[in-house]
Formats: C-alpha cells, structure tokens, sequence
C-alpha cells in the first residue's frame, strides 16, 4: 500500500494518539487471551466433594437394584414369560445393572495413591474418575500443546531470524494473535501502488528504518508497545515527493475498533467457557441420576441419552470457540501477508484498497460471532451448545453504557441479556449478542431517558438527544427547570392537602353546633359571594389610615384658614391639595369611598346571611363562613396543584423527548418551574397547562 502524502505535525499527532489508545486496547487484548485459556482449565468440582456425594448415591443405587431384581423375580413367578422376556425379563436387568455399574465406575473418582512423581494423567483420574479424569487430561493437553493453532497455522512459527518457535505458552500464543491482528492493518509505505513490497527499492523509506524496526514489524512475537510505535515513525525525502513522509502506510482508528472487537469477543467467550465449567461440573455431579435410570427397562432412556448428549456438546464448547477465534485470526493473517486475491487490487487507488482490506477483515470478525449459528445450519444440528451467554451479557451492559445509562442499569441489562441468551438457547432460539444484546439495550436504554419510544441509541441517538438539548434550552426546558418544577408540584400538593385538613377541621366545627354549609336560598349565596367579593378588596388597617389622613387634613386645612385667612395663598395652597386628595374625583378619596363600600358590603352581606341562614349569634355567622372559606381555600389550593402537576407533567414531556422534532404546544414562551400564588392558572400560566378551573363553591352544597 502507499500512503505518500506528507507526515505533518497534524497526521504525526493524530497516529501519536491512537497508538497510545491501541497500546492499550492491545494490551488487554493479550490479558484477555490469557485469562481465558486459564478459565478454560477450571474444573471447580474436586474429588473428595464428587466422592462424598457419590458414596450416598451407591446406597440408593443399591437399594434400587435390589428392588428391580425383586420386583423383576416376582413378576417372574406371577407371569413366567415376563421372566425370560428379550427386553424386560431378568437376564436383561441384571445386563442393565452390570452396565451401571461398570459405567458408574467410570466416573467415581478412583482415590489411587498419588505422589508429586506421578503422571499428570493418574492424579487426574484419581480426583475425577477414568471417564471425565480422562476429557479432562485430554483437554489439558490440547490447550497446553495449543494443537487447535497448529492444526490451522502450522507446527511452528518463525521469528525474523527464521528459527522455529513453538508456540507452547500463553504469552507467546497471546503475543501472536495481538500482532496478527494489528498489523494486519500495517504495510511498509511503498514508493506508488502496485509496488512489490518485498523489493526493498520499492520502499518509500528505504535505507531509513531505525534500527530493528523491520525486525519488530516481521516478527509476529514482537513487544505490542514496539509494534504500535511503527505507526508513528516517518523519513525525510528529499526528493521527488516533498517533505515527511511514514515508514508505514497505516490507517488509525480502524486497528483500534478491531481490537476492541476481539476483546469484546474474547470476554464473552471467557465468561462463557467460566458457565462451561460450571455445567461440566453439575453434568458430572448429577451423572449417577441418568446413569441408575437406565436400570429401569419399562423407560426409553430419555434422560441417560440427553446427559450423554449435553455432556460432549457441552465439553466441544471450549474447543469450538478456540476454532472459530483461530479461523478468524488465520484469515486476518492471509489478508495481511497475501491480500485480498481481488483483480486489480494493487493498481486500484491506495485508501479504497485500504477501505477493502478493513472491510473484509472487520467483516471476518463478525462472522466470528456467527459462527455458531452457521456451523448449526449447515450441519443440521440442532443445538451447539453455543450460548454466548457471557457474549450477550457484556454487550448488553456496553449498549446501556453506550446510550448513557449508569454502571448499576447497565449490570442489571447485563444480567437480562444473559438470561435472554440462555432461554433463547435453551428453546432452540437465536438470540444475537449485537442485534439482541447490545443494539436492543442500547436503543432501550435510551427510550427510558428521553421517554421516546422511537429513540435510537448510540453515537447518532447521543448526538440528536444532544442537539434536542439545546433547541429545548431556548424554551427553558432544562433538567434544572425540571427539577425545580417537580419540586414546586411537591409544594403544591403539601399546600392542597394542608388547606384541606383545616376545611375538614373547620366542617366538623360547624356540623358540632348543628349547621350544615348549604346556603338557604339564592340571596344568602349571592350575599356571601358579595362578602368575598368586598373582603378581597377591603383593608381594615387601610381603611383606618385613610379615615385618619382625611380628618389631619381637614384639621391643617381649618388651621391654615385659621392662621393666615381663607384669602391667603397659604390658604389656597392647602385647600388645593386637599381638594386634589379629598374633594370631587380626588385619589384618596375615592380610594376611601371603595373601602367604605365594601366595610358596608360585608356588613350588610353578613346581615342578609344571618337573617337568610336563620343563625341566632354571631358565632354561628362566624362559623359559617369560615368553613365556607376554608372550603374556597380548599379548592383553590387543589386546582392550584392540579395546575402544577400539569405543568410539570407537560415539561416533563417535553424535557423527555428533547424537542424531536417541533416544540410541544406550539409556544415560544420559555417554560417556567412553578407558581408563585393561587391567581394562577397553572405553572407558566397556560403555555404548557390547558387545565381550567371551575370555582364555584355552590358545586359542593348540592
């Protein structure tokens, strides 16, 4: 590949950065690798748990066998054909018996004296019997001889020396798959496209690689940090081209996502090859119970048959995963030492041949985590055994995690995509760890946020949820506002349901002296709506005041006369500005007049209710109307909180789904938390609450 164009501080920084961010994906690539050959070797059931458990099972196999033997002679007495029947008689229980037993044998743990010199193998029988000692020991070697990588890369590997290295252990196997894996996506820069790599004249940095460079890029054991470092190295050409150009063509990023993708899958299959364990370990525990059962001739052998079957699907789990990661490596490896095998692929244009390679390679990664599936149909298999419980659970928590969820939702749809994955498994179903899995609880996780059910998730979902934000923001639609409205509606409710605890108080008060609040007839509900009406409007302490300044003025008015004569200035001075604030249309006075109309209204109001009502003291009027009062609060603090909670409710709305794609109700008003009084209508007013209050207190007496 060729990539000529100039290494600038720009590009230099840009590969500087990512080859930081590779180093470590990379790193855990290998520790992930490593982690999951060690889980792969669990065996969490020893010998002397399985020998206990064991030593209880022969007792009720004896017993069962005695039974079968004594039930099977004395059918024989009663019906002597069934004694010498073919498949039920006698000679066949006693050969079915002789089959558990020799099979039960098989995996009872054989307690043989062991000592540090002896075999691996004997040690393994003796803590787990011949028959899972021996998958067990068989297992052990495969791994440890790593013989899946042989069968698919070779019995050797060779160094840039060309010596033959084997691949005997976890780290010289781990090293090797991070490197295939990454520089895959890494060529030496060539002078033009087309150019054969191997022709060192072809190089556009020929006789400028710093020392062991190109020992580092050919050896497929190299240091990760030493092979992620190449990307970033560049020469001088002086001639022809202008300026620095890279060592290596090499596209950032992409590495990146590959190695993300691979540790992804590796984890999964980690967790997956931990559940195999478990199950191996259940399998050979409840052993004896499908085993006895075939004692039994009258039964089909159902479940011996379903043991046995999930038993070696359960133990080629392990196996099948190797296979498939292999297969997957192996293929990235021949795309990077052999390419693409397509016409023209080195005279096409440099970045679509890149573009191609990524593509492909991205493209063997996902067939990876299809593998399964595909080996299943193409076979005819019904079930692989092949879960991808862990798979689904981790992609799961990462989808949440990916639309914005916190860690704890993001653990609890880790934990519903692994059971998904394990009831799809367990009803023949298909459940994809990143259609399923990760793509559905990412979309999910971002529905509950915003509260659109048509929401979708990740990098795009974050990014319109984002530009939703701040169109919301004009309008005040903010989670800030939001909370101080839901506040505000907490208050107002507080507010309501204490207004109505004192109507409730003052009710009982005034049924205890044997008054109802029903009005008698239509004059005394008009002369109480006119008592509310003037108490709203008079001020007694205003009142007061105002009487009191009409008389002072006056009296200076009189003194004023007295003092310089009504022909004086001084005199028509102050007869002026009393005649401005007392006389004719003058502001004091009439604001007096409307105060001493209400005074008279209410204490006319409160005459017409007495006489109408039929109340014989004042403390019977008293009661009355505080009652009827503390009514009106009751309901005004009720549609007050109902107005706020509509507020809320309808901000809520609008926060949740950030504006999609218009703004709610069609206002340009900004959206304000809560009420500050009862005269409104509703927490804004009505912009974002239609809610209408009907206050009519004669509603409540009928």
């Amino acid at each position: 590949m060729s990539q000529l164009q100039e290494a600038n501080w720009l590009r230099r920084a840009w590969r500087t950065l990512w080859s930081q961010i590779d180093s470590v994906v990379y790193t855990f690539v290998i520790i992930a690798y490593e982690v999951f050959f060690q889980v792969a070797n669990v065996t969490i059931i020893s010998g002397s748990v399985a020998n206990r458990l064991f030593a209880r099972i022969q007792i009720i196999f004896g017993i069962l066998a005695m039974f079968r033997i004594a039930i099977s002679i004395i059918n024989g007495i009663i019906n002597p054909d069934t004694f010498m029947d073919k498949e039920k008689g006698f000679s066949k229980i006693i050969t079915r018996i002789i089959v558990v037993v020799s099979v039960l044998a098989l995996i009872i743990p054989t307690n043989v004296a062991v000592s540090e010199d002896s075999s691996s193998y004997t040690k393994s029988i003796s803590n787990h019997g011949l028959l899972f000692g021996t998958l067990y020991e068989a297992q052990k070697y495969v791994l440890q001889q790593n013989v899946i990588w042989k069968i698919i890369f070779g019995e050797k590997a060779t160094n840039t020396e060309g010596e033959e290295v084997a691949l005997d252990t976890l780290s010289s196997q781990a090293e090797m798959t991070a490197n295939s894996i990454y520089k895959s996506f890494m060529t030496v820069n060539l002078i033009e496209p087309g150019a054969d790599e191997s022709d060192p004249d072809s190089w556009a940095c020929k006789d400028k690689f710093q020392e062991g460079e190109l020992e580092v890029y050919a050896n497929p054991f190299s240091d990760i940090y030493e092979a992620v470092e190449l990307s970033t190295e560049y020469c001088d050409l002086k001639t022809g081209y202008g300026g620095n150009v890279f060592h290596f063509a090499f596209l950032p990023i992409l590495p990146t996502l590959a190695g993300a993708f691979v540790l992804i899958m590796i984890c999964g299959f980690t967790l997956d090859v931990g559940i195999r364990a478990i199950k191996l370990a259940i399998l050979r525990l409840i052993a004896p119970i499908p085993i006895i059962s075939y004692i039994d001739p009258k039964k089909e052998n159902n479940m011996l048959s379903s043991w046995v079957k999930v038993t070696l699907l359960t133990y080629a789990d392990l196996f099948l995963r190797l296979l498939i990661i292999y297969f997957a490596i192996f293929l990235v490896q021949q795309i990077a030492l052999n390419g693409l095998g397509i016409g023209k692929e080195l005279e096409g244009d440099a970045f679509v041949n890149a573009i191609t390679r990524v593509v492909v390679i991205l493209a063997i990664f996902f067939f990876a985590r299809q593998a399964p599936k595909f080996i299943k149909d193409a076979l005819g298999i019904k079930s692989l055994g092949m879960s991808n419980v862990g798979l689904s659970g981790l992609l799961g928590g990462l989808g949440t995690l990916a639309a914005g969820g916190g860690f704890s939702k993001a653990f609890s749809n880790a934990a519903q995509a692994s059971h998904a994955a394990t009831t799809a498994a367990a009803e023949g179903k298909t459940y994809s760890p990143f259609s399923d899995a990760y793509a559905g609880y990412r979309d999910h996780t971002m529905q509950q946020i915003t509260g659109d059910k048509n929401r979708r998730g990740g990098l795009l979902g974050r990014l319109d949820q984002a530009s939703g934000r701040m169109m919301a923001a004009k309008y005040g639609l903010s989670d800030k506002n939001l909370s101080a409205a839901k506040q505000n509606m907490i208050n107002a409710k507080n507010e309501a349901a204490r207004d109505r605890e004192v109507y409730e108080q003052q009710k009982a008060k005034l049924e205890s002296m044997g008054l109802s609040m029903g009005f008698a007839n239509n004059s005394s509900r008009n002369a109480y709506n006119n008592l509310h009406s003037a108490r709203s409007t008079f001020n007694s302490d205003r009142f007061n005041a105002l009487q009191r300044q009409r008389d002072e003025a006056a009296n200076q008015l009189r003194l004023v006369a007295q003092t310089y004569g009504e022909n004086s200035a001084e005199y028509r001075n102050a007869n002026r500005e009393f005649s401005n604030d007392w006389l004719d249309d003058g502001a004091k006075l009439k604001e007096l007049q409307e105060q001493a109309t209400a005074y008279r209204t209410i204490n006319d109001s409160r005459s017409v209710i007495m006489r109408e009502q039929g109340f014989t003291d004042e403390a019977q009027l008293n009661q009355f109307l505080t009652t009827n009062e503390a009514y009106d609060t009751s309901v005004a603090s009720a549609a007050n909180a109902a107005a706020v909670e509509k507020n809320y409710q309808d901000g809520k709305d609008a926060v949740g789904t950030y504006y999609g794609k218009y703004p709610p109700y069609s206002t340009s008003e900004p959206f304000t938390p809560g009420l500050s009084n009862q005269s409104q209508t509703g927490s804004g007013g009505t912009q974002y609450s239609s809610l209408g209050v009907d206050h009519d207190p004669d509603v409540h007496h009928h």
